[in-house]
């Protein structure tokens, strides 16, 4: 799907980058958000889709929660795989439509099986 690619949205940069450099090493084309926010303008004004959007939780101006409320209620996004990345404790529920969960600190390797499944 030479069309598809990966949206990586999370706020740490040491975090972002090395997920989207694994990413591309791993022959995959990337974006990249800061935010929710800023991944959702990516997504409504981007022109293509992406296969899997891998969203961090705790991030500043969007959390990943208000991202996945406001996606799942966007008809044209609403059906977009999203696997969760985070370092929030099991106590605080993730969004519940979210195809996978990777828990921080992750090995590559786990992230590399969920985008396989999605990419």
């Amino acid at each position: 799907m030479a069309h598809d690619y990966i949206l990586v949205v999370d706020d740490d940069d040491a975090i972002r980058d090395s997920v989207v450099e694994a990413l591309e090493d791993a022959s995959y084309r990337v974006k990249a958000a800061h935010d929710g926010r800023e991944a959702l303008d990516i997504l409504r004004h981007g022109g293509d889709r992406p296969c899997l959007v891998l969203l961090d939780l705790m991030m500043p101006v969007m959390d990943g929660w208000a991202f996945a409320r406001e996606q799942s209620q966007d008809p044209a996004l609403a059906d977009l795989p999203v696997c969760i990345i985070t370092a929030v404790g099991t106590s605080r529920p993730v969004p519940g439509d979210a195809v996978a969960v990777v828990r921080k600190p992750f090995k590559l390797k786990d992230l590399l099986e969920v985008v396989q499944q999605h990419c």
